[in-house]
């Protein structure tokens, strides 16, 4: 025989939707200059552009605003529909070495 314990309905009943609201809203950095206010703790992962279309990029910026949430560049840059219809965005920074040759240009 086993017996599971569901610890959120022993000191309470389950929140059910229709009767009382769960509040999602979460905030990283609250005490920051401007923390970001996400209305759900869930956001669109780093996903760069070439692994993604065109399309799917904007499709899940524009997702990503109508659930009130932020989406994430990935390695390969924004896309500047994605920037527009994005209302919340992480821009992700990779760390590489750059090498220069003699002959090349110094400027990137």
């Amino acid at each position: 025989m086993i017996l599971t314990f569901l610890p959120g309905t022993l000191t309470r009943f389950v929140i059910e939707g229709y009767r009382e609201k769960c509040l999602t809203k979460t905030v990283i950095g609250p005490k920051a200059k401007r923390p970001l206010e996400l209305d759900i703790p869930i956001y669109i992962t780093g996903m760069s552009f070439g692994a993604l279309s065109y399309e799917a990029k904007t499709a899940l910026a524009r997702g990503a605003t109508m659930a009130g949430t932020a989406t994430c560049s990935g390695e390969g840059g924004m896309i500047p529909d994605e920037r527009r219809y994005s209302s919340k965005w992480l821009y992700q920074c990779i760390q590489f070495t750059l090498r220069l040759q003699s002959s090349s240009p110094a400027s990137c």
